[in-house]
């Protein structure tokens, strides 16, 4: 059984804080250092935030299991040889394996407290597919995905109570809105269900249960949805020739229904899952860039060896990688840095080992990647960079992972010298073209090269942003709104000015007051600017409140 520990805003209800983790990147964070802006003696559930708070329902929730006397400052790492550690949430048991196969499943729990009457929404007609002897039948596509389309306007709550086994706090969140069924004959085989709703509502759930009747009420249900309940995707592992799945659609609660679909698609497991099967990767013209999938694949070393190896954990990672892995091996040149980049939508892992060592064993990747590994929070964005300081080309071995079974899915993976940014003031901005949204960019500021250009500059926060910094400059559409942000696992912070502003610490730290953030604790920053009736030029921003607080970062602009 899986607990989630944390709910997102919905409707009127408070939101629920969880309590934090503890930084174990070795530098000092808010809460621990000589200048931080909360004492940790007095730290409390609503000052620790893990950011998955106010997240929409196909996020991945990381729970939190740790006592509520430390910060949490989840560290992808410093991209140099020594690494910054990270950490990354408490891992839940995301599949609970039957005689025949096994499910796992993604997406954030969410109890709402919503109430409602005995029958749906009137204004729709009650779907044919309502209960579960009225499940609609799927028939699978020849080949490829098949797509399935429905509503959960106008239906009833047949079973209640059903939770299939997610509790907050220790008590279950039951899912009494309307219901769908589907009924699906599976072929051996892995399975992957991806199920999205529509933007017009909220907390949609899909559960499954596998059999070819119904169940006699709805403990009996519970029982058989118990772990295979997601917000976004779970994989169905057949092992026999056939077995029929039921497939459910949910809600907490009557009001909350609307459109949504759901896809069914064999997967192959990924060839390259295991260490002995790496990927080998050719660098052309000096760099590499390939697609990959962690969909399917298992992990390779977990509960094996005795005592059973618990999981990577890099040496200092708070909770083991559990996830299913994908390997790749890489020359690096002689005497080169490269940097070593994943960028996904699914929380993912990145770590790199020296093939020397070897992967052979999980406590030979566990030592060989204490410096080199990458968990931003709630992203797959990770960064791991690389110096080849011998006179000869040596091998590493790449490895895509993830905390958690229920955190999968496709990735790009580059491996490119490392250049030195030429963007570390305010006179020498890097340009950012903004084509169409979004428009993403890397930076890198705990780089040597940088430093803090202004010491004195604070955009009217409660601290000045006396770390190192890069600067961007982009041109805004007349009468267009831009949102800029940062997702780090180090505690950041940006700003931005216009672009006519004359570089020097008075003059920035004026025209930067109404666009700052520096959220306590947090890499989690966003600014929105809003062109007037003509184009114009700005400056973005990524800094720090302190030299200790560099790192990585991808900055993300919409419009």
């Amino acid at each position: 059984m899986k607990t989630i520990r944390k709910a997102i805003l919905i409707l009127a209800l408070p939101t629920f804080i969880g309590v934090g983790c503890s930084d174990d990147s070795g530098g000092p964070s808010k809460l621990d250092s000589g200048t931080d802006r909360g004492a940790p003696d007095t730290f409390s559930q609503d000052i620790g935030v893990d950011q998955r708070v106010d997240l929409q329902p196909d996020d991945l929730m990381r729970p939190d299991t740790l006592a509520p006397d430390t910060a949490h400052h989840e560290d992808a790492g410093t991209p140099s040889d020594a690494g910054t550690p990270s950490d990354a949430g408490t891992p839940s048991d995301a599949g609970t394996p039957s005689d025949t196969g096994t499910v796992s499943d993604t997406g954030t729990p969410v109890d709402t407290g919503v109430t409602d009457g005995p029958t749906g929404d009137a204004a729709f007609p009650a779907p044919a597919n309502g209960t579960c002897a009225t499940a609609q039948t799927i028939t699978l596509a020849a080949s490829g995905p098949t797509t399935v389309s429905g509503d959960t306007r106008g239906a009833a709550n047949e079973f209640t109570p059903v939770s299939c086994g997610f509790t907050f706090q220790g008590s279950p969140i039951n899912w009494d809105g309307g219901q769908v069924y589907y009924k699906v004959t599976l072929p051996q085989g892995l399975w992957l269900i991806d199920f999205t709703i529509d933007s017009s509502w909220i907390n949609g759930v899909l559960y499954a249960f596998k059999g070819n009747t119904c169940p006699a009420d709805a403990a009996a249900l519970d029982t058989a949805c118990t772990d295979k309940l997601t917000f976004a995707k779970q994989l169905i592992d057949v092992q026999a020739a056939t077995e029929d799945w039921y497939l459910v659609v949910d809600s907490p609660g009557l009001t909350q229904a609307g459109p949504f679909q759901f896809t069914i698609d064999k997967v192959t497991p990924p060839s390259n899952a295991t260490c002995a099967t790496a990927t080998t990767l050719p660098l052309v013209n000096g760099s590499v860039t390939v697609s990959g999938d962690t969909t399917g694949a298992a992990d390779e070393h977990t509960g094996t060896g005795a005592p059973p190896f618990p999981g990577v954990t890099c040496q200092v990672l708070q909770d083991p990688l559990v996830g299913g892995q994908v390997y790749y091996r890489v020359s690096i040149p002689a005497n080169t840095t490269y940097d070593i980049k994943t960028t996904a939508t699914d929380d993912l892992a990145l770590y790199v080992v020296p093939a020397a060592t070897g992967c052979a064993t999980g406590g030979a990747i566990d030592s060989g990647c204490a410096t080199t590994h990458s968990d931003n929070l709630k992203t797959g964005n990770e960064w791991v960079q690389i110096t080849n300081t011998t006179a000869a080309a040596v091998d590493y071995i790449i490895v895509v992972d993830s905390w958690s079974t229920m955190a999968f899915g496709a990735f790009t993976l580059t491996v490119e010298p490392y250049a030195t940014p030429t963007n570390g003031t305010c006179a020498t901005p890097q340009p950012l073209t903004l084509g169409t949204s979004p428009v993403s960019v890397s930076g890198n500021t705990s780089d040597s090269s940088l430093s803090d250009e202004y010491k004195t500059v604070q955009c009217g926060l409660s601290d000045p942003l006396s770390g190192p910094q890069q600067y961007y400059k982009v041109t805004l559409a007349a009468n267009t709104s831009y949102t800029f942000a940062i997702n780090t696992s180090w505690d950041s912070a940006m700003y931005a000015f216009p672009a006519s502003t004359t570089c020097s610490a008075s003059t920035v730290d004026t025209a930067c007051s109404a666009h700052a953030s520096d959220t306590l604790n947090s890499g989690v920053e966003s600014l929105t600017i809003t062109a007037g009736a003509a184009a114009e030029d700005w400056i973005i921003v990524v800094d720090s409140w302190d030299t200790s607080a560099s790192g990585p970062f991808t900055l993300t602009a919409t419009w």
